[in-house]
């Protein structure tokens, strides 16, 4: 490949003196390994060297108005979860938005499977599966948030790190030295629909984005949108991108203060709307001055896109919250009830059924095993408590592998999977239109309904338009 100099890309100035997104004409050798005429061709392409991000970033006032007002709805839903004791809640969310990322990814797989799979992994064996692929990636959105939320900055040796803990093949770590590519052929760009800055660019870009990510130029969601689109735009790595790229959303909304309480199911939203998200990231891509109206207009189409993803996150948070207190109520006395009925007298608030109930959104699938070290009581208690919630018709038993055995809570996996469900159709209603992806069976139809009328802007009580 012919490689052209860094001080060209620094030299391209507008009329202004400031950096310019621009492409670059370079030469493609033909890969003589390939075995077809077409994988063995040969040619010019052009990639794309974006703005620097750290300068001259123009937001429109609706766009800052939109965000700094959804930034409002966010605060005061976070607190919520820790007050109302539902950190569960944003374990619900984040095994939501892992599944989602995972399958943008390609890698599909049910709610119930990934359980499954996270129990095994948890009791010693190996879930060599897709699930597990996407237990790991949960591991790493969780890492990620937790570790570089509380750190000083932000390096690119952290972000580099944290794409070698995703990838397991070392031939597809750290920093790209080569050319890639979004689709097309896999033997060459030339056909491709997106390339990315070739490699001698990369220091430069990355080192920017960093600066910008560890700064407060602009507010929380802006910041996320554009540090997610200009990594996008960079395509850093030969492997791991996408899923690298949606993680610096949630790291940069954890580091403002924006989602303490809880992980907005961003994935969720952006996985739908494919078109709709790829077209808005080709648009911030522009070849204008940064302060010209064509600049302006190109960036603010994706924040613009990407607010209304948020929106849409933070709608589902919102539904999923209220389902599952309304669950945690009908658990509640549908225990009490049979308990009642077949002791004749009332269970202990302290008993181990009771609070193996309450801790249900915590432990949706469970072994005695997991279930005895979360509560810190013995294993008969346990077994005796998961006998109670069988009877009671809260839990079900369940083979998790060879020899051990486990119970769920078909509930919470029908709140995850409606949500995925509504979020693959275009009108977020799958009874209006099909899902547009593959997505988990059907929502129970009480949730479903509450989800929709939430999503339409409706009251759930008296359906009342908001």
């Amino acid at each position: 490949m012919t490689a052209a100099p860094l001080q060209w890309w620094r030299k391209t100035k507008s009329r202004g003196g400031e950096h310019m997104g621009h492409y670059e004409k370079r030469h493609w050798e033909a890969n003589s390994s390939a075995f077809s005429r077409e994988g063995r061709r040969s040619g010019d392409y052009r990639s794309y060297v974006p703005d620097l991000l750290a300068e001259n970033i123009v937001i429109t006032e609706e766009n800052s108005a939109a965000a700094a007002l959804l930034e409002r709805k966010i605060l005061a839903f976070s607190p919520l979860i820790s007050q109302l004791g539902m950190e569960s809640l944003a374990r619900l969310i984040l095994r939501g938005e892992a599944i989602a990322s995972s399958n943008i990814e390609g890698l599909q797989v049910a709610p119930r499977e990934l359980a499954r799979a996270e129990l095994k992994e948890k009791s010693g064996t190996d879930p060599r599966s897709t699930a597990g692929d996407v237990i790991r990636n949960i591991q790493i959105l969780e890492d990620a948030t937790s570790k570089l939320a509380n750190a000083e900055t932000v390096s690119l040796a952290d972000i580099v790190d944290l794409q070698e803990k995703l990838i397991h093949e070392e031939t597809w770590q750290g920093i790209r030295s080569g050319q890639n590519w979004l689709g097309g052929s896999s033997y060459h760009p030339l056909a491709a629909s997106y390339i990315p800055p070739s490699p001698e660019h990369l220091d430069v870009l990355l080192n920017d984005l960093v600066k910008y990510l560890n700064g407060a130029e602009h507010g929380p969601l802006l910041q996320a949108a554009l540090v997610h689109a200009q990594f996008e735009s960079i395509h850093p790595f030969p492997d791991g991108n996408g899923r690298i790229g949606r993680a610096l959303i949630h790291i940069v909304l954890t580091r403002r203060g924006l989602t303490q309480g809880a992980t907005l199911p961003l994935s969720l939203a952006l996985a739908t709307r494919t078109d709709l998200y790829e077209d808005a990231l080709s648009s911030y891509r522009h070849l204008a001055s940064p302060r010209s109206d064509q600049a302006i207009s190109a960036v603010n189409r994706w924040i613009k896109v990407f607010l209304d993803a948020c929106q849409i996150a933070l709608t589902i948070s919102e539904s999923l919250k209220n389902q599952v207190e309304q669950l945690q109520a009908d658990w509640k006395a549908r225990l009490d009830a049979w308990y009642l009925r077949e002791h004749h007298r009332a269970l202990r608030i302290d008993a181990a059924a009771n609070r193996l109930r309450e801790q249900l959104p915590n432990l949706p699938m469970f072994t005695i095993a997991s279930a005895a070290q979360a509560l810190k009581v013995s294993r008969p208690a346990i077994e005796n408590a998961a006998k109670d919630l069988v009877a009671a018709g809260i839990v079900a038993p369940l083979s998790i592998g060879r020899g051990q055995r486990g119970w769920w809570q078909p509930d919470l996996f029908d709140l995850i999977s409606g949500s995925e469900r509504r979020l693959a159709s275009t009108q977020w209603d799958t009874l209006a239109s099909a899902p547009r992806r593959a997505v988990p069976n059907a929502l129970t139809a009480r949730a479903l309904t509450h989800a929709q009328r939430v999503i339409a802007g409706k009251d759930p009580e008296d359906g009342a338009a908001s």
